[in-house]
C-alpha cells in the first residue's frame, strides 16, 4: 500500500514541477527559464530518488515525477499561463515605476560628470598653454 502513496507523492511532485514550470514560462531569457527549471527538477528528484525512494533509483516513480509534469502543463496549463504571464507584466512594471527615480537621478549625475569633465578638461588645457608660453613658471 504505501507503493502507491509514494506513487502518489510523484505525482504530485511531478504536478509540482508542472506549476513551476508554468510560473516560468513568460520569463525571457528563455535559457535564464530554463536553468531555474532545471535547477528545480533536480532539487525535486534528489528528493524524491533521496526521501522518498530511500536511494533507490526506481524508474517507475522517475515516470510518475515526469507524467505529474506533463499532465499540469497539459490539463492546467493553458488555463494559467495568462495569469502567470500577467503576473510577470505586472512585477515588471512595478519594478520600473521603482527604478524610474533612480534613472532619472542617473541623469542629472550623468549631466554633472559631463559639466565636470568639460571644466576639468579646460582647466587642464589653460594649465598647459600657460606652461608652454616661454618666461611664465
Amino acid at each position: 500500500m504505501s507503493s502507491w502513496l509514494h506513487l502518489g507523492q510523484a505525482l504530485l511532485m511531478g504536478g509540482l514541477l508542472g506549476v513551476i514550470y508554468e510560473i516560468l514560462h513568460p520569463l525571457r531569457p528563455r535559457w535564464f527559464s530554463d536553468l531555474l527549471f532545471l535547477w528545480a527538477l533536480f532539487f525535486l528528484w534528489t528528493q524524491l530518488v533521496f526521501g522518498l525512494c530511500d536511494g533507490d533509483l526506481r524508474f517507475a516513480y522517475s515516470a510518475a515525477l515526469l507524467s505529474g509534469t506533463v499532465v499540469w502543463h497539459l490539463v492546467f496549463g493553458a488555463w494559467l499561463q495568462p495569469v502567470f504571464s500577467l503576473f510577470w507584466q505586472g512585477l515588471f512594471h512595478v519594478c520600473r515605476l521603482i527604478l524610474l527615480p533612480l534613472k532619472k537621478t542617473w541623469a542629472k549625475m550623468r549631466k554633472l560628470q559631463n559639466f565636470l569633465f568639460a571644466t576639468v578638461k579646460k582647466w587642464v588645457t589653460i594649465k598647459c598653454k600657460k606652461s608652454a608660453v616661454p618666461g611664465n613658471r
